[in-house]
C-alpha cells in the first residue's frame, strides 16, 4: 500500500507552496511516503480550485487499489513528526475529511483510499462541474460537499478526519496538539504572514 501527499500551487498560491513545502517534504519522507508538488496547471480549463479535483482524478488512475492519497492544500504545515499518517484512515474508509463550524466538508486536508467507489465519486464531482450562481471560490469544496450524500448512499465510506490533522479556524472545535495546521479562508496576506511565523517555529527541518 502506497501513501501519497499531493499539493499545489500556481499564481499568488504559489507563495504558500513555497513556505509548505519543505515541511510536507520532510513528513512524507520520514514516513516513507511520496510527495508531489504541481506547480503547473495540468487543466486550465477551470479556476485553480477545480485543479484538485483534477490531480485527485489523475492519481485515481495511476493508483493501485488501496494506496492512500493525503491532499494537503498549501496553506497547511504539519507541526509534528511523531504523529503515524497510516494510522488515520479507517480500514474500509474510502474518504476522511473534517467538518467546519458551517457543517460543511472541509478538502483541505483530505485522506484518500483508492477504491472503485472512490474513484467513481470524485469523477462524478469533476464531470458535474462548477455549482451554478456560487462563485468561484471553494466552488470545487461546494460540489463535492453537494454530492457527497448522493454517494454515501451509494456507498461511499465517509470518515470524520480528526482536527488534529486539520486544525483551522473554521473547525468548530481547535486542536490542543495539532499535527497539521491549515489557514483555509484566511486572505493571502494574512495567511502568508501566519504561515511563515509558525513554520518559523519548527525546528525539525534541518
Amino acid at each position: 500500500m502506497k501513501y501519497t501527499v499531493l499539493q499545489f500551487g500556481v499564481g499568488w498560491s504559489f507563495e504558500m507552496l513555497m513556505i509548505c513545502e519543505p515541511y510536507w517534504r520532510k513528513f512524507a519522507d520520514v514516513h516513507g511516503m511520496e510527495y508531489r508538488a504541481e506547480k503547473v496547471r495540468a487543466n486550465p480549463s477551470r479556476t485553480p480550485h477545480w485543479e484538485k479535483v483534477f490531480l485527485i482524478n489523475e492519481w485515481m488512475r495511476d493508483s493501485e487499489p488501496n494506496d492512500v492519497l493525503i491532499w494537503a492544500d498549501c496553506d497547511t504545515i504539519p507541526l509534528r513528526l511523531d504523529a503515524d499518517p497510516r494510522t488515520v484512515l479507517d480500514a474500509g474508509a474510502d474518504l476522511a475529511m473534517a467538518t467546519t463550524a458551517c457543517n460543511n466538508k472541509n478538502s483541505g486536508m483530505m485522506f484518500i483510499r483508492s477504491t472503485k467507489t472512490s474513484s467513481k465519486f470524485f469523477d462524478s464531482v469533476w464531470c458535474l462541474g462548477p455549482v451554478p450562481k456560487w462563485g468561484t471560490r471553494w466552488n470545487d469544496e461546494a460540489r463535492i460537499n453537494q454530492e457527497l450524500p448522493y454517494w454515501i448512499r451509494k456507498g461511499l465510506t465517509l470518515q470524520e478526519l480528526p482536527v488534529e490533522w486539520n486544525d483551522c479556524d473554521r473547525m468548530p472545535v481547535r486542536a490542543q496538539d495539532p499535527v497539521v495546521k491549515a489557514w483555509h479562508g484566511t486572505d493571502k496576506t494574512t495567511a502568508i504572514r501566519r504561515m511563515k511565523e509558525e513554520a518559523a517555529k519548527i525546528t525539525w527541518l534541518s
